[in-house]
Protein backbone atom coordinates (compact mmCIF):
# COMPACT_ATOMS: atom_id res chain seq x y z
CA UNK A 1 0.00 0.00 0.00
CA UNK A 2 1.44 3.40 -0.96
CA UNK A 3 2.01 6.27 1.47
CA UNK A 4 -0.95 8.59 2.02
CA UNK A 5 -0.93 11.87 0.11
CA UNK A 6 -2.03 13.87 3.14
CA UNK A 7 0.35 15.32 5.70
CA UNK A 8 -0.68 15.02 9.34
CA UNK A 9 -1.71 18.69 9.31
CA UNK A 10 -3.80 18.32 6.14
CA UNK A 11 -5.43 15.23 7.62
CA UNK A 12 -6.27 17.15 10.81
CA UNK A 13 -7.83 19.98 8.80
CA UNK A 14 -9.97 17.59 6.77
CA UNK A 15 -11.13 15.75 9.90
CA UNK A 16 -12.09 19.13 11.38
CA UNK A 17 -14.40 19.98 8.48
CA UNK A 18 -15.59 16.44 7.78
CA UNK A 19 -18.96 16.72 9.54
CA UNK A 20 -19.71 20.42 9.17
CA UNK A 21 -18.42 23.57 7.56
CA UNK A 22 -16.09 25.67 9.71
CA UNK A 23 -14.63 29.17 9.72
CA UNK A 24 -10.87 29.36 9.17
CA UNK A 25 -10.48 30.90 12.63
CA UNK A 26 -12.15 27.86 14.25
CA UNK A 27 -9.98 25.44 12.27
CA UNK A 28 -6.81 27.24 13.45
CA UNK A 29 -8.04 27.18 17.05
CA UNK A 30 -8.80 23.46 16.80
CA UNK A 31 -5.29 22.75 15.48
CA UNK A 32 -3.71 24.77 18.27
CA UNK A 33 -5.77 23.09 20.99
CA UNK A 34 -5.74 19.48 19.81
CA UNK A 35 -2.37 18.92 18.16
CA UNK A 36 -0.50 21.89 19.65
CA UNK A 37 0.22 23.25 16.19
CA UNK A 38 0.51 27.01 16.07
CA UNK A 39 0.98 28.55 12.67
CA UNK A 40 1.08 32.04 11.26
CA UNK A 41 -1.98 33.30 9.42
CA UNK A 42 -0.03 33.30 6.16
CA UNK A 43 1.11 29.68 6.58
CA UNK A 44 -2.38 28.56 7.57
CA UNK A 45 -4.04 30.16 4.56
CA UNK A 46 -1.33 28.79 2.26
CA UNK A 47 -2.20 25.32 3.55
CA UNK A 48 -5.90 25.96 3.00
CA UNK A 49 -5.16 27.26 -0.51
CA UNK A 50 -3.21 24.08 -1.34
CA UNK A 51 -6.05 21.90 -0.04
CA UNK A 52 -8.52 23.87 -2.12
CA UNK A 53 -6.30 23.62 -5.19
CA UNK A 54 -6.12 19.81 -4.98
CA UNK A 55 -9.91 19.72 -4.57
CA UNK A 56 -10.30 18.31 -1.07
CA UNK A 57 -12.00 21.40 0.42
CA UNK A 58 -14.08 24.31 -0.81
CA UNK A 59 -14.00 27.75 0.71
CA UNK A 60 -16.55 30.55 0.49
CA UNK A 61 -16.81 33.91 2.17
CA UNK A 62 -19.45 34.55 4.79
CA UNK A 63 -20.30 38.13 5.75
CA UNK A 64 -21.82 38.91 9.12
CA UNK A 65 -22.26 41.96 11.32
CA UNK A 66 -20.96 41.95 14.90
CA UNK A 67 -21.55 45.04 17.06
CA UNK A 68 -22.16 47.11 13.93
CA UNK A 69 -18.90 45.91 12.36
CA UNK A 70 -19.00 43.96 9.09
CA UNK A 71 -16.82 40.85 9.25
CA UNK A 72 -15.88 38.77 6.23
CA UNK A 73 -14.78 35.23 7.09
CA UNK A 74 -13.87 32.27 4.95
CA UNK A 75 -15.94 29.14 5.60
CA UNK A 76 -14.56 25.75 4.55
CA UNK A 77 -16.24 22.45 3.84
CA UNK A 78 -14.91 19.09 2.72
CA UNK A 79 -15.48 17.72 -0.79
CA UNK A 80 -16.16 14.08 -1.75
CA UNK A 81 -12.51 13.89 -2.79
CA UNK A 82 -11.49 15.04 0.71
CA UNK A 83 -13.61 12.33 2.31
CA UNK A 84 -11.96 9.78 0.01
CA UNK A 85 -8.51 11.05 1.06
CA UNK A 86 -9.39 10.67 4.75
CA UNK A 87 -10.50 7.07 4.15
CA UNK A 88 -7.33 6.24 2.21
CA UNK A 89 -5.15 7.75 4.94
CA UNK A 90 -6.97 5.88 7.71
CA UNK A 91 -6.80 2.62 5.73
CA UNK A 92 -3.02 3.04 5.36
CA UNK A 93 -2.42 3.63 9.08
CA UNK A 94 -4.82 0.88 10.20
CA UNK A 95 -2.43 -1.73 8.86
CA UNK A 96 0.05 -0.81 11.60
CA UNK A 97 -2.35 -0.93 14.55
Amino acid sequence: MKLPELTHLSYAVLKTVKNSKKHGRKIRLFLEETISHETSLAAFYQLMSRLKKIGVINGNYCIRVVDGQTIKERVYRITPSGIRMIRETERFYKQFF
